[in-house]
């Protein structure tokens, strides 16, 4: 993940929004992305995607990614 990146792009330049998209990356069956890599390139292993509970988890996690980017747009 492209924490590193996103720390400065809006609306992601805002730590809660970071640490948002990173929890809901670890609900995923297997990720685990430290707290501390927050503003790093953490990676999780692509092969867990093949597994159907982390790609419902992480495509619900960028879904949510899409309306934060769409929400600060708007404002």
């Amino acid at each position: 993940m492209p924490f590193g990146t996103l720390k400065k792009r809006v609306p992601f330049k805002d730590t809660e929004l970071r640490e948002e998209l990173r929890r809901r990356l670890n609900e995923a069956p297997g990720v685990d992305i430290p707290a501390a890599k927050l503003e790093l390139y953490p990676s999780f292993d692509i092969a867990y995607l093949a597994n159907e509970a982390v790609w419902d988890v992480v495509l619900a996690a960028l879904e949510w990614f899409v309306d934060q980017t769409r929400r600060s747009r708007q404002s």
